[in-house]
């Protein structure tokens, strides 16, 4: 889509599934879909068109293309004929919304800034902006290496140019196009969007007056209150004015409402006011506000019961049998959450041809044998050789009416009947807010009815679509080294798959904390990248590696302190014989045995014991909360080219489907990102 203007119509295109994936995702799966749209959000609607500029491939995707019996909770899975979507870069077009508008740059400056200086040094194109060389002509009779250095020099002035006039709109294009040099253009966005130091003193001024004027209101709950805070705090970060978090919290504890007393007071007595963090408070703080919202609108806690009665449903089933097979320990679909269907949607196994069960967990498998008799063809629950405990056949009955439900917590609500109940324990979901919902069907109408008898209806039952921030890899590799890894200054870390979007990061994060680093990857050219560019004490090649126990303890003599894994199989099996005692492992994923048929067996388990290891797994979803922190730790080394972010950019939308599957064959070099448009 080339430069159009609001109210056009043009060909959208979308990177489409075709049907569901079983292991690695393959080009053939996915396809390229071209519709036509108009350029314009509807009239009175809050909605906001926008147009992607860059996608980002992760490795997740490839879980939301399958039709498993697991679903990971808060991701939107694809389905055959669905749009693959993700994290991206996109310029706003046109908006409905107040806070948005289309090509706005002005109030965004110090944020495009930091992004596009990043993204300048990524492309080894920074100095070009920063330094204002001279490209010397070349003297007579010049030799290759002259030519080819000269005609480097020159690409990378006008690459810079170009990336910076497709990063602005247009308004601002006509300002700057006269300009002659990268440099020119930086310093006259610069001056004109951040002005100089007087006025960036006014801007921090402004914003400290204003951050000082806050009182929490009483309509306002805690992360309403703490939210508005940090992003005045961050808006005075960005203008290179320090800001501490305990400033944040003094400002917390001195402007909320008297309900909150009774908190503070428990925190004076069992912690350190001037210590403690802005998350603990924060927290805290938000225990109480729930605890007293449970309080003032009838809450039901416990393991309720909650019966969903579903006029699609079948008929003519006892509904009486139907609780004595539940208080019997039958199981059937309106136990489980799932349906008939749902329970035979996997291919034939091949190994006893049945439908109900993936082929990885068929009692049938070659290698699968009775813990207890070492026979094949059954499991221990429900061996015949020794004498064992009568147990029922549980059937999944094919007709019924209704649905029953296990909640870990229903919140129901006396004073306003219009609130729907949450649940946060059960297969099926229900939510209070119409607004959270990205497709809703308003025409099934069922019943509700929670431990205390008492019946709720349900309004309509659709998909929700699911808010969260961007920067996984940031936040994983962040969270991994200090908020779970807590490293200290000194220590052996090793990092798998090293040279990926969250390895180069971690590995960096820990160099700065004056660790010893050493990561792996699975090219020469990657380990070249560890050790030049990203700042690793050392790397080397697994592939080239025939006996991995012997490759570790070559890099780490008297052992490892701390390792992220990202591989798993016959790599952590060696890394659990290198571990020093009391090492820890953080375990954000374990990429080769994604798609194995049968796990590969670990051998090295008992030093998880002799060593007296700690290991922890953990994923972005965990630590939302550290974002800011993340920025407020990241964005100065940034500034400073103390730490490089590698983006693997691959240019137009049709290279989609080959730079998704690149990830899984290791092709990509750091972060895979599809440029869909320069504009």
């Amino acid at each position: 889509m080339g430069k159009n203007n609001v109210g056009d119509k043009v060909q959208n295109k979308q990177v489409m599934l075709r049907d569901y994936v079983t292991g690695y995702p393959q080009e053939s799966d996915l396809c390229i879909s071209t519709s036509t749209i108009k350029l314009q959000v509807p009239q009175e609607s809050n909605a906001i068109l926008v147009k992607n500029l860059y996608l980002s491939c992760d490795p997740v995707m490839q879980f939301l293309m399958r039709k498993d019996e697991f679903h990971m909770s808060g991701y939107y899975y694809y389905t055959p004929g669905s749009p693959i979507n993700g994290y991206g870069v996109a310029k706003v077009l046109d908006s409905g919304h107040p806070s948005f508008s289309a090509g706005d740059l002005g109030e965004n400056y110090h944020l495009w800034a930091t992004r596009m200086e990043a993204y300048l040094d990524a492309s080894d194109l920074w100095e070009a902006v920063e330094d204002e060389y001279v490209i010397d002509p070349l003297p007579d009779n010049p030799t290759l290496a002259q030519i080819k250095n000269h005609k480097v020099k020159k690409q990378r002035k006008s690459k810079a140019k170009s990336y910076l006039f497709s990063a602005v709109s247009e308004e601002i294009f006509t300002r700057i196009m006269t300009l002659k040099s990268a440099k020119e253009i930086w310093d006259f966005l610069k001056q004109e969007y951040e002005g100089n130091e007087k006025i960036k003193g006014m801007q921090v001024l402004n914003l400290i007056r204003e951050f000082e004027m806050q009182r929490m209101k009483e309509s306002e709950t805690i992360k309403e209150y703490s939210d508005k805070l940090l992003s005045i705090v961050n808006n005075v970060r960005l203008l290179g004015t320090e800001f501490s978090d305990t400033r944040i919290v003094q400002k917390i504890l001195v402007t909320i409402p008297e309900r909150f007393e009774s908190t503070i007071s428990s925190l004076e007595n069992s912690k350190d006011l001037s210590n403690i963090t802005l998350s603990e408070l924060v927290y805290a703080l938000q225990a109480q506000e729930q605890r007293r919202l449970m309080r003032e609108e009838g809450t039901i806690e416990g393991a309720l019961r909650a019966k969903l009665k579903l006029n699609q449903g079948h008929k003519g089933e006892n509904k009486n049998a139907q609780w004595n097979n539940f208080q019997k320990g039958e199981s059937s679909n309106k136990w489980s959450g799932k349906t008939e269907d749902e329970k035979t949607n996997n291919p034939p196994c091949q190994h006893c041809g049945k439908t109900n069960h993936p082929h990885f967990r068929c009692w049938h498998r070659p290698n699968f044998r009775c813990n207890k008799c070492n026979q094949p063809g059954h499991i221990a629950k429900f061996c015949k050789n020794e004498e064992q405990p009568k147990v029922e056949a549980q059937v999944a009955n094919q007709n019924e009416e209704e649905e029953y439900l296990f909640a870990a917590t229903c919140l129901s609500t006396d004073k306003n009947n219009k609130n729907w109940l949450v649940d946060s324990g059960c297969t099926h979901h229900m939510a209070h807010d119409e607004e959270l919902f990205k497709e809703l069907d308003k025409t099934i109408a069922s019943k509700v009815t929670i431990g205390n008898g008492e019946s709720v209806d349900v309004k309509g039952k659709g998909v929700v679509a699911v808010k969260t921030l961007s920067g996984m890899p940031g936040i994983t590799a962040y969270a991994g080294i200090f908020e779970v890894g807590c490293l200290k200054k000194g220590e052996c870390v090793f990092i798998s798959a090293a040279s990926g979007a969250v390895g180069q990061l971690a590995g960096q994060f820990a160099k700065l904390l004056g660790c010893y680093v050493v990561g792996s990857a699975g090219s020469q050219e990657k380990v070249d990248l560890l050790k030049n560019k990203l700042g690793f004490d050392d790397a080397f090649n697994y592939k080239n590696e025939l006996d991995l126990d012997a490759a570790l303890k070559r890099f780490f003599p008297i052992g490892i302190d701390f390792y992220l894994e990202q591989v798993g199989g016959k790599m952590l099996d060696a890394v659990l014989l290198n571990m020093k005692i009391h090492g820890r492992i953080a375990i954000c994923g374990m990429i080769s045995q994604y798609n194995l048929p049968y796990p590969e067996t670990l051998e090295n388990l008992l030093h998880i014991a002799f060593k007296r290891l700690t290991i922890k797994g953990f994923t972005h979803r965990d630590h939302h909360h550290l974002y800011p922190k993340l920025l407020e730790t990241v964005l100065p080394y940034i500034r400073d080219h103390k730490v490089v972010y590698v983006e693997d950019i691959v240019e137009g939308i049709e290279k989609g489907p080959e730079a998704l599957v690149g990830l899984f064959s290791g092709r990509n070099f750091g972060k895979q990102i599809v440029k869909v448009d320069g504009e």
